[in-house]
């Protein structure tokens, strides 16, 4: 689901620290926010989370998910602590482990789907803090 939350958006994915990790590369690198004056504040296991509003027109495409992946697997091998020596693998081995971690059909599948449902509704105050509370883990 996609919510509004204080200040911002979140985009419920449930991929994962590291699927989550591939779809806020994804979002980045595809420059989806550009011009909306939003920005990517956080990526979690559960989450994404913008400080502003998402345009309703724009969803990544699955197809570039592999395209991202070869572009930031280095920094998502960082980011996953893969250890000093991961940079040491030939590359396209890095890009192997990168992309089983993060799962990457399931961020293929996910975005595959076409954008979620938008709760546009205003949420009571102690389920604001539930769903608040989850974008930011």
């Amino acid at each position: 689901a996609i919510v509004g939350l204080p200040g911002g958006t979140a985009i419920f994915h449930g991929l994962g620290s590291a699927g989550g990790a591939l779809f806020g590369g994804l979002v980045r690198e595809e420059r989806l926010l550009r011009g909306t004056g939003s920005r990517v504040a956080h990526v979690g296991r559960m989450a994404l989370v913008i400080l502003g509003t998402w345009p309703d027109a724009r969803w990544p495409s699955p197809s570039r998910v592999q395209h991202v992946l070869g572009i930031r697997h280095r920094g998502l091998g960082r980011k996953l602590a893969l250890g000093a020596h991961h940079g040491d693998l030939p590359e396209a081995e890095q890009r192997v482990v990168v992309a089983d971690l993060c799962e990457v059909e399931a961020v293929e599948a996910f975005v595959g789907r076409a954008p979620p449902p938008t709760i546009d509704a205003p949420l009571e105050e102690d389920l604001m803090d539930l769903w608040n509370e989850a974008a930011w883990a």
